[in-house]
């Protein structure tokens, strides 16, 4: 026997609880960061906590697994409206849409970050915040025109890397559904996939360093959630594979656990681009699960607070950085790292939530769709 989800609300809503949840724990984990700069340079300063301290902390090293599934939830989400019409109905509607969402916050976001990396926080302190200052004209003029992935990744708002890799994705979309409807939606995955990975392999053997290997990745990530969209709501999956994919995900989740323990985080950084795929697999198993299981953990995730949560998640993300690095300047001892951190994550839970709630209704929610707002939310709540 085989079956396939509907596309309807109810179907789709855990996806924005999915979109909260990885954004609370990129910002918890920036604010770790904040106390311990331990990813190695550019990114940060090697500086990583010992002891007890590192074992009950460590988990919040790898942010950047939140990263990676926003780029999975984007590609998914995109492709619903796909599903439901057949088709791209507009490629400049596509991308006055993608835009719409998109830039506003950002280029607000970027705005009052620049003044603030130009003013209060402009002065390197000896923490995760020194990678965005100080701003320079190149780093200005990247951001600007969403090339910063490229050119200053870190300089401003260290976090806002992932805007521009994510919008040049969406300018690869309509190629990936072209490809997707001519050969079939895994020779489009497996294609793109061998062609990211030649690319890896070349860039590796000419000793290219500033375009690391897990940021192309996520162009497979996002395939990958175009791919899982369409088993799910465009083909047929088999009852053993809906009845497998709960255990699956745990069970990529477990693997992802004892990876990073036993290999430990330098050589985890080192293989992102393989050690993300294992967070893809657990969230491919686990969309699957979600979809045809209202119960258990779909109905945690579709709690009020949650669906709040990543109703916001794109302002929490866009504004956790500078508010953290403020809070950090006021509230550390930087003699106590624990304590600090303890200090630090107790104040930025409340501080980061409020300030990113005020700006998702400035400067976000006025450019949301109808079909996006919380009373009429869609598909797109989550894109």
């Amino acid at each position: 026997m085989r079956v396939s989800a509907k596309i309807d609300r109810d179907n789709v809503l855990f996806v924005t609880a999915v979109r909260g949840v990885a954004a609370f724990y990129v910002m918890i984990s920036h604010v770790w960061y904040q106390i311990w700069p331990a990813a190695p340079a550019p990114f940060g300063s090697g500086e990583y906590p010992v002891g007890l301290t590192a074992q009950l902390t460590g988990w919040l090293y790898y942010g950047h697994f939140g990263v990676v599934a926003f780029i999975f939830v984007s590609g998914f989400c995109l492709t619903i409206p796909v599903l439901r019409d057949g088709k791209i109905r507009s490629i400049g509607r596509f991308f006055y849409r993608r835009c719409r969402r998109i830039l506003p916050p950002y280029y607000a976001a970027l705005s009052l970050s620049i003044v603030l990396a130009t003013t209060v926080i402009a002065r390197e302190s000896g923490s995760q915040w020194d990678i965005s200052v100080p701003v320079t004209w190149a780093g200005a003029l990247s951001h600007l025109l969403l090339i910063q992935h490229l050119v200053e990744p870190t300089q401003i708002n260290y976090p806002l890397w992932s805007i521009s890799v994510e919008f040049h994705l969406y300018g690869l979309f309509p190629i990936l559904v072209l490809a997707w409807h001519k050969f079939g939606i895994w020779t489009m995955v497996g294609t793109l996939s061998v062609g990211i990975f030649i690319l890896m392999v070349v860039l590796i053997a000419w000793h290219i360093e500033y375009i690391p290997p897990s940021f192309l990745g996520l162009a497979v990530h996002f395939a990958l959630g175009m791919a899982c969209c369409h088993l799910i709501f465009g083909g047929s999956l088999s009852v053993w594979v809906v009845r497998a994919s709960g255990p699956a995900a745990l069970g990529f989740l477990a693997m992802l656990v004892v990876i990073c323990t036993a290999i430990g985080h330098t050589r985890v950084e080192e293989n992102l681009h393989v050690v993300d795929l294992v967070v893809i697999a657990a969230l491919f198993c686990a969309f699957i699960h979600l979809s045809f299981h209202p119960a258990g953990a779909r109905a945690v995730l579709e709690r009020p607070v949650l669906i709040r949560l990543g109703d916001m998640s794109y302002s929490l993300y866009l504004t956790h950085a500078p508010v953290i690095h403020m809070l950090w300047l006021f509230l550390a001892s930087r003699v106590c790292k624990p304590q600090d951190f303890v200090l630090l994550l107790l104040a930025s839970v409340p501080v980061t939530l409020i300030t990113a709630r005020g700006f998702h209704l400035l400067f976000e929610r006025p450019f949301l769709s109808a079909r996006s707002l919380p009373d009429k939310r869609g598909a797109e709540s989550s894109s």
